[in-house]
């Protein structure tokens, strides 16, 4: 099995579903709530 996770707004994520569709054959998508705790992300290196 495979888990592909995408994060972002509802949105944006609402819009994306359509297309989603067209490249599944099979599988399942669930859609969650999340309550983010802490986000941070690391400075580029140049």
């Amino acid at each position: 099995p495979i888990v592909i996770e995408i994060v972002d707004s509802e949105e944006k994520i609402s819009g994306f579903l359509p297309a989603l569709e067209e490249m599944m054959s099979g599988g399942m998508v669930t859609l969650e709530r999340v309550q983010v705790i802490e986000y941070r992300h690391a400075e580029r290196k140049e």
